[in-house]
């Protein structure tokens, strides 16, 4: 069976954790002890890894349990993370004989899920993204800072990113072509117009150019529209803006809910705002007109897609039309493109 790019990153991971293994070594083994008592290491056979996979499916209860079952499952696993996206379960499974009823229930010729009912066309809205953070892997830009690409819409030039500072990284003067909004986890930065320490946001408007620093360190999620390039000399860029969140007033924007309304670009209908949600908190089903990123600063939240947990995002496109619960309360940052509308 064909693995995706993420399946393989997770797999060759799990190898090297096994001491003096190769990527090329077997991926599931078992130890077997020979007459004179020494144990070796063998590839597991697939009766083996058959007979281990019904015993765990027997203490679990579950009554189905042959290779058809589990294909069938990874399927509608995936279905669900990839927002009902079929073709993505076809490719991933390749061959897929799609007789699972909430598989036949989705196939569609095309991309997008469109049925017709009663002399009607419905399409399904897409549903949101979830982005966990761990599963993406670190790359070095320059020694002392590395980062790590979360989301990105190439037709826009608009990307998400982590990026870690180590103390006393530095990033040299440079223009950005486009706008970004960064908001601190861990540590602190500095530029030319002040510090922007941990829990608060800054903002680098678009041809802002400057220098940033790091002394003890820092961990920064930023929202980039554009890229950023080389240069020479400040003359007179834009200087970027540093927001404490703590000067700013909670606003209650619903039952349950508040709002601390950062940054805002009425032109383009662009903000980014802090979220409050308290314990059973509810945003009642409401459709996304253009769309949002957000990042979990404490706490979870859920909707149709799943759970959203603390140090994680959730990508809303454009059209998404879904409900969002938290059981226990959820600090939520949103960066939003658009509006949204009660459904």
């Amino acid at each position: 069976m064909p693995l995706p790019e993420v399946a393989q990153r997770i797999l060759t991971a799990y190898v090297t954790t096994r001491v003096g293994a190769t990527v090329t070594d077997p991926l599931f083994v078992s130890h077997y002890k020979t007459t004179g008592g020494q144990v070796i290491e063998l590839r597991m056979t697939g009766q083996r890894l058959w007979k281990i996979t019904k015993a765990i499916g027997a203490r679990a209860g579950v009554s189905e349990r042959h290779p058809h079952a589990f294909r069938h499952s990874c399927g509608v696993e995936l279905l669900r993370r990839s927002g009902d996206n079929l073709r993505a379960v076809q490719e991933h499974q390749f061959k897929t004989v799609l007789t699972h009823p909430l598989l036949k229930n989705k196939l569609s010729p095309r991309p997008e899920f469109v049925r017709r009912s009663k002399g009607q066309t419905m399409t399904t809205s897409p549903r949101s993204q979830i982005i966990t953070v761990s599963d993406t892997g670190w790359q070095e830009y320059q020694p002392g800072i590395s980062f790590k690409i979360l989301w990105q819409d190439p037709a826009t030039k608009r990307r998400a990113q982590m990026t870690r500072f180590a103390p006393g990284a530095q990033l040299p003067l440079h223009r950005h072509v486009g706008d970004e909004l960064i908001f601190v986890i861990e540590g602190a930065v500095s530029d030319e117009s002040g510090m922007v320490t941990a829990g608060n946001v800054g903002y680098r408007p678009d041809g802002c150019v400057h220098t940033v620093t790091s002394k003890n360190g820092a961990t920064v999620l930023a929202v980039l529209t554009g890229d950023i390039e080389p240069a020479t000399a400040r003359a007179s860029a834009p200087p970027s803006q540093v927001f404490t969140l703590s000067d700013l007033p909670w606003i209650e924007a619903r039952p349950g809910v508040r709002q601390k309304r950062i940054w805002e670009d009425k032109a383009t209908e662009r903000r980014a705002l802090l979220a409050r949600f308290e314990p059973g908190a509810t945003l009642p089903p409401h459709r996304h007109v253009g769309d949002e990123l957000i990042f979990l600063v404490e706490g979870a939240n859920a909707d149709e897609s799943g759970v959203v947990a603390t140090g994680h995002m959730n990508y809303r496109p454009n059209g998404c039309v879904h409900t969002v619960t938290t059981q226990n309360g959820a600090t939520v940052l949103a960066v939003v493109w658009g509006r949204t509308e009660p459904v």
